[in-house]
């Protein structure tokens, strides 16, 4: 496989044995959850991280009625031997997760609009999302003025809790990639505690080789100084990175930087654009230099 001088900063965390099967047909939409088989675990320990994916739009198998019901596979992805890209980063809310399940569930559930909150999202949050403040430390206040009777840690475990749902399209993708060889990593604007649910709860530790959170770095997107950040730890060329986020913005950003960038707008549609990137960057790595 070729690799870039610096390639040993692309290890994954559970190292090079890391992988992810497929979610399983034979559970509900609601069971479903994703596993990891490290080599480097005694016994190839199986791990699974409970998450609540949404049911596939192109399972391999599904069973109807009592049929098994066979499709198409997949786009397959051109091996990283044959294409200029090193590594592939994935938006957590918005592309893995779907957006607004909490603002959502407060305005049900609790007549906490999004006019009460867009001040503390779209200003006092910020400073969480850089890593320079805890987050339950800002929320006091503002729970107060929205009438929320609860602590303020009943809040938060059901802001967490709340947001745990992802697409399992796009955890197949992220799986399909691994499996590849390629290295897949999450870039994310997360305040500390949710990086930490991210990673333990909902089991991004194991799903991809390395999470990139904003409040970690000190830097959040679409800032330059976060895609510097990520492009320096890969350890890559800039041009070696495709990136898919919801955001035209970070995505416009990300490019200015360097990046090979995406744009997520549906799950069928996203590992189609990702194999043409891939496949136009392996046509391009085999042209000979003039």
């Amino acid at each position: 496989m070729l690799l870039p001088a610096s390639g040993a900063k692309l290890r994954g965390p559970c190292g090079a044995g890391c992988r992810l099967p497929d979610t399983s047909w034979q559970k509900s939409p609601s069971e479903r959850s994703f596993e990891s088989v490290c080599a480097n675990e005694p016994r190839h320990e199986r791990i699974q991280k409970r998450a609540l994916p949404c049911a596939p739009s192109y399972p391999h198998q599904e069973r109807r009625h009592g049929i098994e019901m066979k499709r198409v596979s997949p786009t397959r992805f051109v091996s990283p031997a044959v294409s200029s890209i090193r590594a592939i980063l994935f938006d957590c809310d918005g592309v893995l997760c779907p957006p607004m399940r909490f603002a959502d569930l407060l305005e049900r559930e609790y007549k906490i609009t999004r006019d009460m909150t867009a001040n503390f999202f779209k200003v006092a949050f910020l400073p969480a999302l850089l890593g320079r403040v805890d987050v339950i430390t800002l929320l006091p206040p503002y729970l107060k003025q929205w009438g929320w009777k609860k602590s303020t840690e009943e809040f938060l475990d059901m802001w967490l809790s709340s947001e745990r749902e992802v697409r399992a399209p796009v955890i197949e993708i992220i799986s399909d990639l691994r499996k590849r060889g390629y290295f897949v990593g999450a870039a994310t604007n997360q305040e500390s505690r949710r990086a930490e649910y991210l990673r333990t709860e909902m089991g991004f530790e194991e799903l991809f080789d390395r999470c990139f959170i904003s409040s970690e770095l000190g830097h959040m997107k679409p800032q330059r100084e976060y895609f510097h950040s990520v492009t320096s730890e890969l350890g890559v060329a800039p041009q070696q990175i495709i990136f898919l986020d919801d955001q035209q913005s970070y995505l416009n950003a990300a490019k200015e930087c360097g990046w090979r960038t995406i744009l997520f707008t549906a799950e069928d549609t996203a590992r189609e654009e990702l194999a043409k990137v891939l496949e136009d960057s392996a046509q391009t790595a085999s042209k000979p230099a003039s």
